[in-house]
């Protein structure tokens, strides 16, 4: 017959086993921190030009920045609740410069606008042209325009502006 003993738990084991799991618990609560701390998703854009906005909807932001850019002669084209885009044919300055001089394959400017949530109502939208060829075809590409103080900042300003003024 075989001699089975057990041991009763002592203070000293249970002390490990208590700090074990004390231990677990809060590697897990910081793990589930870590996750909870991302507003939107969407990773803050690099390079380009962005505007702070107060008080407004995603819905209202787009619909203001629509309206701005189609002003301008962009078109719109959502990609999803934070993303957009904003495109036109080019000048002829630009096709000379920087494009095909084929006037089948113009080149043309198109403008990203992502929409970053930093808190309720908070956000900040942010614009980065590009200049595009083969729109649409199997080699199109993209190359990014220097921004500063130009016509992109404006055409974001007009964004807040029309959201701060009557109508929106």
């Amino acid at each position: 017959m075989m001699n089975i003993r057990f041991l009763p738990e002592t203070p000293r084991t249970m002390g490990g086993v208590f700090r074990f799991l004390t231990l677990l618990t809060l590697l897990c609560a910081l793990a589930c921190a870590g996750v909870g701390c991302k507003s939107s998703g969407v990773p803050e854009p690099t390079g380009g030009v962005s505007v702070e906005l107060r008080g407004n909807t995603p819905g209202q932001i787009f619909a203001a920045a629509d309206d701005v850019f189609a002003a301008h002669g962009y078109r719109m084209k959502v990609l999803s609740p934070q993303k957009m885009w904003c495109e036109k044919p080019a000048s002829t300055m630009s096709n000379i410069a920087y494009g095909d001089w084929l006037p089948d394959k113009p080149l043309y400017i198109r403008v990203k606008l992502t929409l970053v949530e930093h808190g309720e109502a908070y956000f900040r939208l942010h614009a980065q042209a590009c200049k595009v060829t083969d729109r649409g075809g199997l080699l199109e590409g993209e190359s990014v325009v220097r921004m500063g103080t130009g016509s992109y900042r404006k055409m974001l300003e007009e964004v807040v502006a029309r959201l701060r003024g009557p109508g929106y």
